[in-house]
């Protein structure tokens, strides 16, 4: 209870004298915030609900812990994880502004999540107008210049697109149909996504 009065009035301090806003947590705010399209959900448009697939809550726990550094799955793709994903990167560009990499198993998968999933959700994410830039060239092809970060789309086939950029989330999805799990060096992705990682204070890894 003494906890809770605290954390809360250190909170509003905060929150007056910063411009930083102060961090909802994934599952409040992304309801709120994040509207998904028929595209992106055609039994479910409209706020993001995570009730629909509870399980996918595990990640909003990995990422907002201080315990964890790394989320490592095997998942149905049934499951909404990658949907769960998209709504984390919203809410790290929101609170948490640091340059993401994301990584899919090829070069054309991540081109379509990226045009069809990722950039709308950004673009049609009130709470993170202001991070969008206003040409639009910026956010075209497979780097997304945002305000005061950047976000790398490569595909794992390529992973050497990931070479010298440093980053604070790195994610990568569907491993086991990249050509590094097809040729049984599945960890090559990966590992070099770590050492992405090594120079940003609280950087998480996904995969």
């Amino acid at each position: 209870m003494l906890y809770d009065i605290v954390h809360s009035w250190i909170g509003s301090i905060f929150a007056e004298h910063s411009e930083v806003p102060v961090p909802e947590s994934i599952l409040e705010w992304g309801p709120k915030n994040i509207t998904l399209t028929k595209e992106e959900s055609k039994q479910f448009p409209g706020p993001f609900n995570p009730e629909l697939s509870p399980a996918v809550t595990i990640l909003f726990e990995f990422y907002e812990s201080d315990d964890w550094d790394e989320f490592i799955c095997s998942k149905s793709s049934q499951l909404g994880m990658t949907l769960a994903l998209l709504v984390l990167i919203c809410h790290k560009i929101k609170f948490n502004p640091q340059d993401i990499i994301l990584a899919l198993n090829n070069r054309e998968e991540i081109q379509r999540v990226g045009n069809t999933r990722l950039k709308p959700m950004i673009t049609g994410c009130k709470a993170i107008a202001q991070r969008v830039p206003a040409d639009e060239d910026k956010m075209q092809n497979m780097t997304l210049y945002l305000i005061g970060l950047t976000l790398y789309l490569i595909g794992s086939q390529a992973a050497g697109a990931a070479a010298n950029k440093s980053c604070g989330l790195a994610a990568v999805d569907e491993t086991d149909e990249s050509p590094e799990a097809m040729a049984g060096n599945e960890s090559n992705i990966v590992d070099l996504l770590r050492d992405r990682l090594k120079r940003q204070d609280g950087a998480k890894l996904v995969a």
